[in-house]
């Protein structure tokens, strides 16, 4: 069955936004726990799509300049908790597809979020080879 493991590294970016925009800090914790709780959901989460809750609506998409690098990565788009404004930060999840386990692995201002030129990028990496998540061909 499929699981969710929050990493400490995306808890401290969590914390990092609270003390800038509490409320995208909330919205990004309600999706990360209902994808935790929802096994369901989760299951297919590897097949993209929009998902059709309401505290936060969210869209998973495969990140395409990771997985060329050999990453299997994916990234959430996710509004406010009132559902009217995308939030400027995007969620990433490794996953590792031999275990069933997606890895929250950070949570990255959407400015560069999708940089591979930028530091968070090698960040990122980094925080997917520590979870020892098997790279994809």
């Amino acid at each position: 069955m499929t699981k969710l493991v929050i990493t400490k590294e995306i808890e401290q970016d969590i914390d990092r936004l609270y003390l800038v925009q509490p409320d995208h800090a909330d919205a990004a914790e309600v999706l990360l726990e209902i994808l935790y709780e929802e096994l369901d959901l989760l299951d297919f989460l590897h097949r993209p799509n929009t998902y059709p809750l309401h505290t936060p609506s969210f869209e998973v998409k495969i990140f395409r300049d990771a997985k060329d690098d050999g990453y299997n990565i994916y990234t959430l788009k996710f509004k406010d908790l009132n559902g009217y404004q995308v939030v400027g930060y995007r969620i990433f999840l490794g996953f590792n597809a031999q275990h069933d386990i997606y890895y929250a692995l950070a949570l990255t201002e959407r400015a560069f979020a999708y940089d591979t030129n930028h530091p968070a990028y090698g960040d990122l990496c980094n925080r997917y080879e520590q979870c020892r998540i098997p790279k994809i061909a």
